[in-house]
């Protein structure tokens, strides 16, 4: 957003609801919905009618959550990050963690979105083919799909040299598709059978 909005041959417009995340930048336009995104029906009504806050014309919207609106489609090309389908992976494999609604709710979100995107971001090789075989399942026509992998500050460090020290590093969560049970469950058995193991460094949130 603000690498647009530096630019002098575009004008960037932002439409955001009560909760929603909000660019600063002096040269980002923006427009308010006075409604809140925390509770279902709201988040329905702002999901499906933010277009008509528009004012003027516009050349391209983008939707960097991946989520294209319910009920007005806006009349320009349409582009939508879109990170992953994990809530299809949740459905399969993880069903108790939602209700059947909430997973009838985002999965058809997501079919709709890739039915209107003319366009789509995703963050890695993994990501695309996941969307691809999401498409296929459902018997719907991909949208044009590019890999722009995303930058992080890491990147600023990648020269520098640093001193290792014999650990191992887990970002912990209690999703259960990122592992932690696995891994710990994996480390007690490996301690109970003597193996000499290095120190195992949790950062995150465990129950």
């Amino acid at each position: 957003m603000d690498q647009f909005a530096k630019r002098k041959d575009v004008r960037v417009t932002q439409i955001v609801s009560r909760t929603s995340f909000i660019a600063s930048h002096s040269d980002i336009q923006t427009r308010k919905i006075p409604l809140r995104t925390d509770r279902p029906l709201r988040r329905l009504l702002t999901d499906g009618l933010h277009p008509l806050f528009m004012k003027h014309p516009t050349d391209v919207w983008y939707y960097p959550k991946g989520y294209a609106p319910r009920f007005s489609l806006p009349d320009a090309p349409v582009v939508g990050t879109m990170h992953d389908v994990i809530v299809q992976h949740y459905a399969d494999y993880y069903p108790e963690t939602r209700s059947r609604l909430a997973f009838r709710y985002w999965i058809s979100s997501i079919r709709r979105s890739l039915r209107q995107f003319t366009h789509v971001l995703t963050v890695s090789e993994h990501a695309a083919e996941q969307l691809k075989q999401f498409c296929d399942r459902y018997r719907i026509d991909p949208p044009k799909i590019d890999v722009t992998y995303e930058g992080s500050v890491w990147e600023n460090y990648r020269s520098m040299r640093f001193k290792k020290r014999d650990r191992v590093v887990h970002l912990c969560s209690q999703a259960p598709h990122k592992g932690t049970r696995r891994l710990l469950a994996l480390w007690e058995t490996l301690q109970s059978q003597g193996r000499d193991l290095p120190q195992l460094m949790m950062i995150g949130e465990l129950d």
